[in-house]
């Protein structure tokens, strides 16, 4: 039994755990700025969806 209460699930420590790594967070961003530029220049990142481009640590 794990100490600590507020993970349901290996998988949701482990989405806890990247989610508070600095690294893990510059790689997500990093690796999402070439196509949050194409997506840009579509047309495709507008106001309706910003909340969910946030949320996903693209933007």
């Amino acid at each position: 039994m794990r100490p600590s209460t507020e993970c349901r699930s290996s998988r949701s420590c482990a989405v806890a755990a990247a989610a508070k790594n600095p690294h893990h967070r510059a790689t997500i961003k990093w690796s999402g700025e070439r196509i949050m530029k194409f997506l840009d220049e579509a047309g495709l990142v507008g106001q309706p969806g910003m909340r969910w481009w946030k949320a996903s640590h693209l933007l």
